[in-house]
């Protein structure tokens, strides 16, 4: 192919990047250096502390990520997709190193959960199966802060570590992961699914089906394509099949 110059390049070494001097290129130095100084044992911080394992000098994170919040978890998996874009983009070995110790500390935590054997084998979150219990009793927020939304984030970045910084291990948890949901879900009716996908907040999924569409295309594994499709919102989806906007309203995510 030829790039923009006309020079003869090779599409799979072609690495496009911002033009210097560009608001984007200086707002995208400005997000560089302030991942560059990321501590990530705080980041892994709730999943150790979660998971039984000693979190050392790490300080706890604060906001929705704070320890008595609910929705703790989702922060590491954005930084984990934040790293992967950041190696992806320039090539700085920084990027991935972090992007490394966030992927290894997380398989550390999943593997401390399974042997621990108060969850089902594969899980793995910053809190313990409790939010995902009570959502299947279609308890409301503020008592759960949706638990797949979360588990959403941290699917998205592990995604993101294999397929933008090639970090093999990050499959390692994910497929576990994906057969996690499957299993769990298998045993929840279609009818419940619905109702909890409408409950304000406590249901929100984020990106889940898009998520597990992903992992199957890494994993081949017809069941994590089934589990993607438990979380069709037929209260949205019907009616946008059939023309009708119902948007109006309706919590954005």
């Amino acid at each position: 192919m030829s790039d923009i110059y006309g020079e003869k390049t090779n599409e799979d070494a072609v690495k496009k990047r911002l033009l210097p001097g560009s608001p984007f290129c200086e707002r995208q130095q400005d997000m560089l250096q302030f991942l560059a100084c990321q501590d990530t044992d705080s980041l892994l911080y709730n999943f150790r502390n979660a998971a039984g394992l000693p979190v050392g000098d790490a300080k706890p994170m604060t906001g929705w990520d704070a320890d008595e919040c609910k929705l703790k978890g989702h922060t590491t998996g954005h930084f984990m997709s934040a790293f992967s874009l950041a190696y992806a983009a320039t090539g700085d070995q920084i990027y991935k190193d972090k992007l490394t110790a966030l992927v290894s500390g997380l398989l550390e935590c999943q593997k401390a959960w399974e042997t621990s054997g108060r969850v089902k084998p594969g899980f793995l979150s910053a809190y313990d199966e409790e939010q995902f219990d009570l959502l299947e009793q279609l308890t409301p927020y503020p008592d759960i802060w949706a638990p797949y939304y979360t588990l959403d984030k941290i699917m998205s970045g592990l995604l993101d570590a294999y397929e933008l910084a090639g970090i093999a291990m990050a499959k390692d948890i994910l497929i576990p992961l994906g057969d996690w949901i499957y299993d769990r879900l298998k045993h929840v009716s279609a009818d419940l699914r619905a109702r909890m996908w409408d409950t304000y907040i406590a249901g929100e999924f984020g990106a889940m089906i898009g998520t597990l569409v992903r992992l199957y295309r890494i994993s081949g594994n017809e069941e994590h394509l089934e589990a993607a499709r438990m979380f069709e919102n037929a209260r949205l989806f019907d009616q946008m099949c059939e023309g009708r906007d119902e948007l109006d309203s309706m919590h954005a995510n």
